[in-house]
């Protein structure tokens, strides 16, 4: 009896192991459905988003697409904008498409014969490994000029290197509503520059009124 008993058990188990392997399988399947779904959204273009704002923080400025951002150190000066943010096939792979304005000759600012115009894309993917093994591929700055600065999606830049601890290394940033070269003056005395701050609470404004603190 005890063997019988025992065999039907095993049988019983094996037949419940079953079902919990199909189910299992479905569930999965359910998920690499959403997965796609979720990737297929993701692919799509955000230029046309709503941001609007700019964003002044300890470590980094957000910039909206379209406007300016000043960078210098000392006396060395580059200008750049972001074009367009978009997602690759997940949410955390992420891409920005984005122009940089260098002067030639410092001296002579940015006057539109002594400007040199790129065209890049930041990006950076959804991490691999776990732990301190994980990794993530991806360029992960912003190259203007000389000036090498980390990003970390959409519009952020940061006041230093990607591969530099968060730290003031003399780099400072000008948020401007700025949408054009021609329209940079150095010399306009409502440009506010920030640098790496501390003690700095983060700041939220509308682009437009950058200036105006309004």
């Amino acid at each position: 009896m005890n063997g019988k008993w025992e065999v039907r058990a095993y049988n019983y188990t094996n037949s419940h192991l079953s079902h919990a392997v199909v189910i299992l399988c479905f569930l999965c399947l359910c998920a690499v459905s959403n997965v796609t779904i979720a990737s297929e959204e993701g692919e799509k273009d955000m230029t046309l988003s709503r941001f609007d704002n700019v964003q002044i923080s300890t470590n980094c400025i957000v910039m909206p697409i379209g406007r300016i951002l000043l960078i210098r150190k000392g006396d060395e000066y580059c200008a750049m904008k972001f074009i367009r943010f978009w997602n690759g096939k997940t949410e955390w792979d992420r891409y920005a498409e984005y122009e940089s304005y260098f002067p030639i000759d410092n001296k002579v600012g940015f006057v539109r014969e002594n400007i040199r115009v790129s065209k890049d894309v930041a990006s950076f993917s959804k991490l691999y490994g776990v732990g301190r093994l994980a990794i993530s591929f991806g360029t992960k700055e912003i190259k203007c000029g000389a000036f090498r600065l980390a990003w970390d999606g959409r519009g952020i830049v940061c006041f230093f290197g990607k591969n530099q601890k968060q730290g003031d290394y003399g780099i400072e940033l000008a948020p401007t509503p700025w949408t054009d070269t021609a329209q940079i003056n150095l010399s306009d005395e409502r440009t506010r520059w920030y640098r790496y701050d501390t003690a700095r609470k983060k700041i939220t404004l509308p682009i437009d009124n950058v200036w105006t603190g309004l």
